[in-house]
């Protein structure tokens, strides 16, 4: 067995070990509390969207496009823009409106790289995961809904 030559060489081997280790944990971390953060903000955005196409349902009968809401003032311009971590697709025509938060990592190394999210005129947000095991299949109405704060 290989022995260090002194106790102080020992010990800064030790050292670097234990900080590779921890640099290795951490960066695990901070990538799962980063997409926690951002699929937290693409429900969010849902939440929005929900709630503007309901507020202009009840003022003009209809639901409206994203070009409406905005125009309404009910969405900022640029709400369907991406945002890290998401794409959004939005539909919409006057009986009802569907919107999808996708990931924006597609990474066949695993199974699932988080959740994709989806709302409709049901108000309801359902997800499902979203990675190569099941084929980076979105999110949709057949799927349970998620918890909301």
């Amino acid at each position: 067995m290989w022995r260090p030559r002194n106790a102080v060489l020992g010990s800064a081997i030790a050292i670097v070990l234990a900080c590779a280790c921890l640099v290795s944990l951490s960066a695990g971390i901070i990538g799962r509390v980063r997409q926690e953060k951002n699929e937290a903000d693409a429900k969010q955005r849902l939440q929005d969207i929900r709630d503007a196409e309901s507020t202009f349902r009840e003022r003009h009968s209809r639901f409206g496009t994203v070009a409406d809401l905005v125009a309404a003032g009910l969405l900022a311009p640029g709400s369907m823009e991406d945002q890290p971590g998401f794409r959004f697709e939005f539909s919409s025509d006057s009986n009802g409106y569907a919107v999808a938060a996708i990931p924006a990592t597609r990474d066949d190394r695993y199974q699932y790289v988080g959740w994709s999210f989806f709302v409709d005129e049901s108000g309801l947000i359902r997800g499902a995961p979203y990675g190569e095991a099941n084929r980076y299949r979105t999110a949709g109405r057949a799927d349970m809904p998620v918890r909301q704060p």
